[in-house]
């Protein structure tokens, strides 16, 4: 395919492309979210960009106004999304999360953006309650404020279907939707898109254009092809089936293995799962030894800047082996139930 694209291009004469992306590939990811996401979108509603880390600084560009915009992030959260926002002059609110995902009693009124990953929240993974959807999107039209919506991993899901995307249920125009084929396919392709409110389209293609013009031709239309002609969604099954095994394995090894000392949160996508910790210790202190036993692991804390603390663990398992996974569970509750010396 992607010899295909280069034969076609070579018969193009050199040009830019538009700023908004291939339009063949625009039109595939609106069909493909269409059908998978039930993601409202025509071709020219897809802004098409270098992976999410791009999509989150076009966004700051055009919503922030430097040292007074207000934007609300969960806490614990997605730190590049905030640094992003942080970059280009916003006021960040940290807005704690829960078992049903941001809570959004707490989000400051002066509020306007809001950011939010309600399909596979990061990193906890809960999945946003249906009735914390309807307040989130009751909030943005109250306070005529935007919904970043990040859906980083939803090709990924193992238990039954998946809850309407935000942008789905608003009917206001207020959500940008988000993707990325970093965990889909693999991060150096650097593609991802923004389904854009019609009165934002204008703004976000000049700072596309600005910014780099456009993401590489080339690699847009193989992606688009390999999307078109059913190569996406096949390896897309594949890895569901491979990653849910991994996750079932996960799981039974944190039931089996760790009663009283970690417990699973529900999480249903994606490719990690958070678990709390049941001790009274906070976790960054076994980092050290859990290095020395050759393990590594992430906390919530980590994500977190607001100081409020979730005692808990972010456990990936989208690149290990399930004879790893079960090994790496014995070494970290051994490391957890130690007696401190």
């Amino acid at each position: 395919m992607s010899a295909r694209a280069l034969r076609t291009l070579s018969k193009t004469p050199p040009q830019y492309w538009p700023s908004e992306g291939s339009p063949l590939l625009r039109e595939v990811i609106a069909g493909h979210l269409s059908s998978t996401r039930a993601v409202a979108s025509q071709a020219q509603g897809v802004l098409v960009t270098a992976g999410a880390q791009q999509a989150f600084d076009l966004l700051a560009r055009v919503l922030v106004t430097p040292g007074n915009t207000v934007v609300a992030v969960e806490d614990p959260g997605y730190p590049p999304l905030r640094e992003a926002f942080a970059m280009h002059g916003a006021r960040l609110a940290y807005v704690p999360v829960d078992d049903e995902g941001i809570i959004v009693e707490q989000i400051p009124a002066n509020a306007r953006v809001v950011c939010v990953t309600p399909s596979h929240q990061f990193p906890t993974g809960v999945v946003m309650s249906v009735r914390r959807r309807a307040a989130l999107l009751a909030f943005s039209r109250a306070n005529e404020a935007c919904i970043v919506e990040d859906d980083y991993d939803s090709e990924f899901r193992y238990d039954g279907r998946p809850l309407e995307a935000l942008q789905t249920l608003d009917r206001d125009d207020l959500v940008f939707y988000l993707g990325t084929f970093s965990k889909s396919l693999f991060p150096a392709l650097r593609i991802g898109f923004i389904i854009m409110p019609q009165c934002a389209s204008l703004a976000l293609t000049r700072a596309e254009k600005l910014t780099d013009w456009h993401a590489p031709i080339h690699t847009q239309e193989t992606l688009a092809s390999f999307i078109r002609e059913g190569h996406f969604d096949r390896h897309a099954r594949k890895k569901r089936r491979i990653y849910a095994e991994r996750r079932t394995i996960l799981m039974d090894a944190l039931e089996t293995q760790c009663v009283g000392v970690l417990s699973p949160m529900t999480s249903t996508a994606g490719l990690h799962i958070g678990v709390r910790y049941q001790g009274k210790r906070e976790l960054e202190s076994y980092l050290l030894n859990a290095a020395q036993r050759g393990l590594a692991f992430e906390t919530f804390a980590r994500y977190s800047y607001s100081g409020l603390k979730q005692n808990g663990l972010a456990l990936g398992y989208s690149s290990i082996t399930w004879v790893s996974i079960r090994e790496g569970i014995e070494i970290l509750h051994g490391i957890l139930t130690a007696k401190p010396l």
